[in-house]
């Protein structure tokens, strides 16, 4: 009983923060712009610490441990576990890395250029267990030479895993860039065209070194 009135206490005590917070969205005196809060929580997975921001309804970024581009949290950002979509991401991330689910379906909001807005979208078609090349997507988006431009909004893309930037290849199927790296990247798409082939079973951590955190 006292457990449970103590985490009733502290739900309510972040609700309450939720709410205080939600009134300091603010307009820019000067510029104008919307200023939006970034909420932030952190999860723990085959891959070590993953952190996962959110606009208080969508989720806006997924980043692993020791990933290039990927945003520092600062002293700006809000530390709070229960805004949405937090507690269905990590539900529906368990049940990724146990092979039980193969199509995420949280909200997401992806901010970036028009150019990096179409790649992010068209990695979204990959369907899981399967790759596409660099220049197929290239393609996909009208412009055959853009494979380089690609290749660096795929790097940028901040929803690592649900946004499944590690299904984009090279020529012949080849491994090349991923912003979280290579092994991870390998690992993932083993774990997918595994689970496609064999049916659900768990992440094998213990297949990679890298990896210390567990689920």
């Amino acid at each position: 009983m006292q457990e449970s009135a103590r985490y009733a206490e502290k739900l309510a005590i972040e609700m309450n923060e939720v709410m205080r917070l939600s009134q300091l969205n603010y307009v820019n005196r000067e510029s104008g712009d919307v200023g939006m809060i970034t909420y932030y929580t952190t999860c723990d997975s085959p891959f070590q610490t993953i952190t996962l921001t959110s606009d208080g309804q969508s989720l806006t970024g997924l980043t692993m441990s020791a990933q290039k581009h990927a945003r520092v949290v600062d002293d700006q950002w809000v530390h709070l576990d229960e805004i949405a979509p937090f507690k269905q991401v990590k539900e529906q991330l368990r049940a990724y890395f146990e092979g039980d689910l193969t199509a995420f379906d949280v909200p997401i909001s992806l901010h970036g250029t028009p150019f990096q807005l179409k790649v992010w979208a068209e990695l979204q078609h990959i369907g899981y267990g399967q790759t596409l090349a660099y220049g197929e997507l290239a393609n996909r988006i009208g412009d055959l030479n853009a494979m380089r431009a690609v290749g660096m909004a795929a790097g940028h893309n901040p929803i690592g895993i649900i946004v499944p930037c590690h299904r984009l290849v090279g020529a012949q199927g080849k491994l090349v860039g991923y912003a979280a790296g290579l092994e991870r990247k390998a690992s993932l798409l083993d774990f997918e065209k595994s689970v496609a082939a064999r049916g659900p079973h768990k992440f094998a951590v213990q297949q990679h070194a890298l990896f210390e955190g567990a689920l």
